[in-house]
């Protein structure tokens, strides 16, 4: 698998010399390979991103809820009714 081989190269000029060294094809199959791990993190991200906030949302939401029966309860708000 190249990306182990590539990430085995510890200097920027090691990797230019490693890919040198590949032909076109193989240089194509490591980019379309490269731009698929992308898409599959991508979407990985993305789906991450709207749980956090949807748990935000809901946290947000439990929040509110608390506050209100906290002040329902509140002794200064007894006190003005």
């Amino acid at each position: 698998m190249f990306l182990q081989e590539f990430q085995e190269q510890y200097s920027t000029k090691h990797q230019m010399q490693y890919l040198a060294q590949k032909d076109v094809d193989e240089l194509k199959r490591i980019v379309e390979e490269l731009k698929y791990r992308i898409a599959v993190q991508s979407a990985k991200l993305v789906r991450q991103l709207r749980r956090k906030d949807n748990l935000s949302h809901k946290l947000q939401k439990n929040s509110d809820i608390v506050t209100a029966c906290l002040q329902a309860v509140s002794q200064k708000r007894r006190k003005c009714i």
